[in-house]
């Protein structure tokens, strides 16, 4: 007998839990890429407002 082929869009035993994992993946990637950013953002943002104030010595 002719055996159907498993397509990703059926689920199947056993592969459903590995294809949420799969599709998690990129949302959990997307989210530490923002952090990052917002972090590497914020620490910049905070080093030039610090740089652009007077000094005590300048005057």
């Amino acid at each position: 007998m002719a055996q159907l082929p498993k397509l990703a869009g059926f689920p199947n035993e056993g592969s459903a839990s590995g294809m949420y994992r799969i599709n998690r993946l990129p949302i959990i990637v997307l989210i530490v890429i923002v952090v990052t950013c917002l972090l590497f953002y914020g620490l910049a943002s905070q080093l030039l407002y610090f740089q652009s104030e007077p000094g005590i010595d300048e005057g």
